[in-house]
């Protein structure tokens, strides 16, 4: 993956003319987890950079620290290829470049844990040694260099967590049973405070420092029986506990600035599903709940007092950021962000960081047939689901944006010029592809148990905000919707359901007039749309059909009525991959299936090439008309290219070039036409 300062890419983008082709390609080709600056006053997502780079195979971002007074962030990631490796970056926070990158000598279990000094400049690993002895590690947050490894013994049996006080003078690091107080002057031990076992958090106990550094609070136990620890940090004594009243369980801890307020993010039941921030005085001892949408897993408290809190909606993949107002005891914003990563926030306030543990990247390739990619930028995660309509996406000629369909269920809104996301929308129950027109539309299904009653929904990429709905026939839960398709104020949305579950399936695609939301029509068909494409002057529409017992059928359609005009029988065989793709002049239909690529006369839906062996799962075509991008599964075998996006002359079908990618990237779109 190539790293470049923001300033360069501007650089690279515009010097590309003005109507120069690039292929974007949602998920390709790296991947690694990404590291989000978010705006403190509304939550809002500024700059998300990429947190490494992986040889091969996803590389997961698992704990991060601010370092350098602000300007740096070092972040831990693990690849597993096959294994475990761990990989400590630095990445500027002014630019998004990656400065310095290593691969940590793993000598035994996988996992390191990483702190900062807030005083100094020096971050501080912890982790397991092949006699499961605890090590803490010092660094030089610029070189990354080693400063002093100190062997504090056999203290735990996992990796634990790990945190700094405020004065820069104590680490404290989770164990088995356990806490360990370290100096960082000398990188010894000076103590242990002898606590229960804890399942909470990720790694053992939640532990928080006082302001003044001088107690550390822990939380430990089981469900329904958390107890807080007030330990003296002079004596290494608990000087007092508190019993977590109201609460299944908490997920993280976080201290007033003050000192005299603890907030708890938790879960109240299992049976009510509801989550809450519990406040705790430190004082009075007394604790005080008020509902919040999400489970707080990372939390960061502002030098003003506000409290932010990153987590998913309870039984939902939709991540959100709360800022938490414990003046008034409310929610005072929320914010979709994406990943419910942990926390932190910069000495002055003006910062909050999110760290994305998983996270896709975006990648631009040079004009057809180039493999050459100038540039990646990290959006929402969009692995973990297959089918096109899990990467669905569209490009706004008009505002010059890229819209791209996240995991959480989000529309990432991306700047096609600067590759910077402009903004999240959150759409309920987004199930399927995103298509543009005058507006962006996108199916969705929404979350009332008793209807889930599937909609196509019309929103404003510029303002973010959605603008229309209508409801379609409901086939939960057994429907599905293919990628819609715009043609002019008209939207056609192909679908298929079955509400017993059984081989009596109702396919066909619903007509939407996109000036009043309303749903015109709804033409069936004996064979399930997966795919459709409109001729360039909309008067008629192809049609890959997939029976569920018979073999596939290409049909050619009216568009004004749905009528079949023509149809034939395609070649019988797996429809486990298939794609569809029309050229830009409207003569060519071009498919995949059976493991072959097929080009077919719009016209006369005669066959006029074929190439075997291509078992392409997405097909896009440049818009020159002169090669196809068509994704090409590959067995893992080193993990580092599970897929191979084929670059494919249309003249001849042979493959021209490929990039691997080490997940499964998206259909290609393309800017600058």
């Amino acid at each position: 993956m190539r790293h470049v300062l923001i300033g360069t890419l501007f650089s690279i983008l515009a010097s590309q003319s003005p109507a120069a082709v690039r292929a974007v390609i949602p998920g390709c080709c790296d991947t690694s987890g990404s590291l989000s600056i978010l705006n403190p006053s509304t939550g809002a997502i500024e700059h998300t950079f990429a947190t490494g780079s992986a040889t091969a195979g996803i590389q997961t971002a698992e704990f991060f620290a601010i370092a350098n007074g602000g300007k740096s962030a070092a972040v831990v990631s693990v690849t597993q290829s096959p294994g475990y490796v761990d990989t400590l970056s630095i990445v500027d926070l002014a630019t998004g470049k990656i400065s310095r990158q290593l691969t940590l000598p793993l000598p035994g279990v996988p996992g390191y844990t990483i702190a900062a000094n807030p005083k100094i400049n020096v971050i501080y690993l912890s982790y397991l040694d092949a006699g499961s002895h605890t090590h803490i590690q010092s660094r030089d947050p610029f070189t990354l260099a080693v400063n002093r490894d100190t062997d504090l013994g056999a203290l735990a049996d996992v990796v634990g967590s790990i945190v700094a006080s405020p004065d820069g003078q104590t680490i404290y690091l989770s164990c088995s049973g356990r806490i360990a107080a370290v100096s960082t002057s000398t990188l010894k031990l000076i103590g242990t405070i002898p606590l229960p076992p804890t399942p909470a958090g990720p790694y053992g106990y939640l532990m928080a420092v006082s302001p003044d550094s001088s107690t550390l609070y822990a939380v430990y136990g089981p469900v329904y029986g958390q107890t807080v620890a007030f330990i003296d940090t002079k004596t290494l004594q608990v000087s007092q506990t508190v019993l977590v009243s109201g609460a299944l369980a908490v997920y993280s801890i976080g201290v007033s600035p003050d000192g005299s307020q603890l907030y708890m993010p938790g879960e109240k039941s299992y049976k009510s599903g509801s989550t809450l921030m519990l406040t705790l005085d430190t004082g009075t001892l007394a604790i005080s709940p008020v509902p919040i949408p999400i489970q707080g897993t990372g939390i960061a408290v502002s030098p003003n007092g506000l409290v932010y809190v990153a987590g998913n909606l309870m039984y939902n993949n939709e991540a959100q950021l709360v800022i938490f107002d414990p003046t008034t005891q409310a929610i005072s914003a929320t914010a979709p962000i994406l990943h419910s990563g942990p926390l932190a926030m910069s000495s002055d306030g003006s910062q909050v960081f999110c760290l994305n543990t998983l996270s896709s990247s975006l990648a631009v390739a040079e004009a057809p047939p180039s493999e050459t990619i100038l540039h990646t930028a990290s959006m929402g995660l969009v692995s973990g689901e297959t089918g096109s309509s899990a990467y669905s996406g569209a490009y706004d000629r008009k505002d010059n944006l890229l819209l791209l369909r996240d995991y959480n269920g989000n529309v990432d809104v991306i700047d096609a010029a600067t590759l910077r996301l402009n903004g999240l929308l959150y759409i309920e129950g987004l199930t399927g592809g995103i298509v543009f027109g005058e507006a962006g539309y996108a199916t969705a299904t929404d979350t009332n148990p008793e209807t889930l009653t599937p909609h196509v929904v019309a929103f404003d990429p510029v303002s973010l905000q959605v603008t229309g709905s209508v409801a379609l026939l409901s086939g939960y839960p057994n429907q599905f919707f293919g990628q819609p398709v715009v043609n002019g104020n008209r939207l056609y949305v192909p679908f298929k359901f079955s509400k017993s579950g059984g081989s009596n399936v109702f396919s066909g695609i619903d007509v939407i007039d996109t000036t009043e939301m309303k749903l015109l029509a709804t033409w069936t068909y004996n064979a399930y749309p997966a795919y459709l494409a409109v001729s360039p002057d909309g008067k008629q529409g192809y049609v890959l059909g997939m029976p569920p017992n018979f073999p596939a059928r290409l049909a050619k359609i009216s568009m004004s009525t749905g009528q079949v005009l023509q149809q034939i029988q395609l070649p019988s065989g797996s429809q486990s991959n298939s794609a569809m793709a029309l050229s830009p002049d409207g003569g060519t239909i071009y498919f995949s299936l059976a493991s072959s690529l097929y080009a077919v006369s719009a016209q006369t839906l005669a066959t006029s090439n074929s190439s075997a062996g291509l078992e392409l799962s997405t097909l896009s075509v440049s818009p020159d008309g002169q090669y196809l991008y068509g994704l090409l599964p590959t067995p893992c075998v080193d993990c580092s290219t599970d897929y191979t996006l084929d670059i494919i002359s249309t003249s001849t079908l042979q493959v021209a070039g490929s990039i691997p990618s080490a997940q499964q990237p998206g259909p290609v779109l393309f800017i600058g036409q």
